[in-house]
């Protein structure tokens, strides 16, 4: 069963953006990085970068794949194919985290901040079809309880 905080539509997006904008800041220090020429420090806010997004965003997207997606399939039986693309937008961040850490491995900062990008947006993205989709469902579970 997954926490309350899940089922409200303004927490889950409070988590959500709250990611989200630790995200983008750190992407635009990661910029400003490598505008400056300061490859350690550039190394060292693409890791910072890569830990929030495998330890918050990741963690948090297995969370909900081992919880609310599934109380959602109890309420809504005809949602599966709603999550899995869901899902799916959960193993693109998956193997958007992978290409980020090749990235810092080859100490590629045009592919690392290219991958970072794409990374924000999809998580945006994501989280806005999430919390659409939890809107739509809420009406349903109040009819259970």
């Amino acid at each position: 069963m997954s926490g309350p905080g899940l089922w409200n539509v303004a927490s889950h997006h409070a988590i959500h953006d709250t990611a989200c904008n630790e995200m983008a800041e750190i992407l635009q220090m990661a910029q400003q990085a490598q505008i400056a020429e300061r490859t350690e420090v550039f190394v060292q806010v693409v890791e910072v970068f890569l830990q929030v997004m495998e330890l918050r965003v990741l963690v948090h997207a297995a969370d909900e794949e081992q919880g609310l997606y599934q109380e959602w399939l109890k309420i809504k039986g005809d949602l599966q194919p709603v999550i899995d693309q869901l899902g799916e937008e959960h193993e693109a961040l998956r193997h958007l985290s992978l290409d980020l850490e090749s990235a810092i491995v080859a100490r590629n900062s045009v592919r690392a901040l290219a991958v970072m990008t794409r990374m924000v947006d999809a998580f945006s993205s994501h989280s806005g079809h999430e919390e659409e989709v939890l809107r739509s469902i809420l009406p349903e579970r109040s009819k259970r309880e």
